[in-house]
């Protein structure tokens, strides 16, 4: 711990992480003065940027018996001692977004008080890279919750670095918060397939967004959004029945392929099969239990039907051999690249010497 009580000091330079002036009121309070030239001081904080001849000055002093403190020691034990609920509690009543500002590039907070200083960001009615202040605020976010930095850095200005952030982040406060914040979107022109191309999408998407959020995203009805929370690893059952409700065929495409599909009854099963759009992906997607698939090889009629079956990734060892008995070349080769096909059913292909049977 470092003790400023009675101390002269002399400051050099700049940090990174908390603002200077916010630094100075802290060590005033501990009965500290500052000086203006080395001379005058028992005390010495260096930080970044130095001038040359100071930091030759300094080191001297140092030399001498002087105390050098580096400044990053001293944001450090700031940080530890910041009381944090007072402070937040005055900037919700003061609004003061500069300081705002200067707490959120504070690396030492953990993420959750990040997350709590952002609430209280104002973004001013603009989006979110349409001025200097708001774009520090995305990059903070982006260094803090993004790993793509690690391997290029030049990520941390990019709008697509809080759009990372959002698809990588574990954390549920920041997600509730990025559904609220102002609109982002990314280029139609290189996205993949149904890819989530706005901010909010990539919040419905990440499993680790809260239940209010996929609440919110049902009320606000937005085809685009509902169809990545359909995609979504982690919605409980009572969501998956109101996105079926919707009885949207590409949002029942979504819950199909994200094993998310809730089938009712028989009568459901004689739906979807007799549904063209929805029958693909209900063949290479849901998780059959034997008594499913007993009655679902009663509703296949064509070759292409067994084929789109066969690529179920799910399906038990008895399953692909009731296929493979079928005798559908095509559905026979997607059934031996199953790692759950038997021995005997792979040694009867092997013995063929088929080329496209031995590759599969």
């Amino acid at each position: 711990m470092i003790e400023f009580k009675n101390k002269r000091i002399f400051f050099s330079g700049i940090g990174d992480q908390v603002n200077i002036e916010e630094l100075k009121n802290y060590i005033l309070k501990n009965d500290a003065l500052f000086v203006d030239t080395i001379a005058e001081a028992n005390c010495i904080i260096e930080g970044d940027r130095t001038l040359p001849n100071i930091a030759d000055d300094i080191y001297k002093a140092k030399l001498n018996g002087i105390e050098v403190i580096e400044l990053n020691f001293l944001e450090k034990q700031f940080t530890q001692e910041f009381r944090f609920d007072s402070v937040l509690m005055a900037i919700k009543l003061s609004k003061d977004n500069e300081r705002l500002l200067s707490l959120l590039k504070n690396k030492y907070f953990s993420d959750d008080m990040f997350v709590q200083l952002l609430k209280f960001y104002d973004w001013g009615g603009l989006d979110l890279y349409d001025n200097d202040e708001n774009r520090d605020v995305c990059r903070q976010i982006s260094l803090r919750f993004s790993t793509q930095n690690l391997s290029n850095h030049n990520i941390q200005y990019s709008p697509i670095g809080v759009y990372y952030a959002a698809l990588e982040t574990s954390n549920t406060q920041l997600l509730d918060l990025m559904y609220t914040m102002p609109s982002l979107s990314i280029s139609f022109k290189n996205a993949k397939e149904n890819q989530p191309l706005n901010l909010k999408e990539v919040v419905a998407l990440n499993p680790n967004n809260s239940k209010t959020v996929q609440r919110q995203i049902i009320h606000n009805h937005q085809k685009r959004e509902l169809y990545q929370l359909a995609c979504n690893t982690n919605i409980d059952d009572a969501i998956k029945q109101e996105l079926k409700a919707l009885n949207d065929n590409e949002i029942l495409k979504a819950l199909l392929q994200s094993e998310n599909y809730l089938l009712a009854n028989q009568s459901e099963l004689e739906m979807i099969m007799s549904n063209d759009v929805l029958k693909k992906y209900f063949l290479q997607y849901q998780k059959f239990d034997d008594t499913l698939f007993e009655l679902l090889m009663e509703k296949i009629s064509s070759d292409m039907e067994w084929i789109y079956l066969s690529k179920n990734s799910t399906l038990s060892t008895q399953m692909l051999q009731k296929i493979e008995e079928h005798n559908i070349p095509n559905a026979t080769v997607n059934v031996l690249r199953h790692n759950r096909v038997d021995s005997n059913t792979v040694n009867k292909y092997l013995t063929l010497r088929d080329k496209i049977f031995n590759i599969a």
